[in-house]
């Protein structure tokens, strides 16, 4: 068996400060990606095993 997935993620972040301070705005991408093999063990039909 073999899998594959990509996906991307964007967080964005907002802050208000009281004087003296002051809000900061800040936003980021993330991208991930994945790969596997694996093997099926079929116990009964339509019970699979993946280990």
């Amino acid at each position: 068996m073999l899998s594959a997935g990509a996906g991307a993620l964007h967080v964005s972040v907002d802050g208000e400060a009281a004087w003296p301070y002051r809000g900061v705005h800040s936003a980021r991408w993330s991208f991930s990606a994945d790969a596997g093999l694996g093997a099926e063990i079929e116990l009964v039909r339509g019970l699979d095993i993946y280990p």
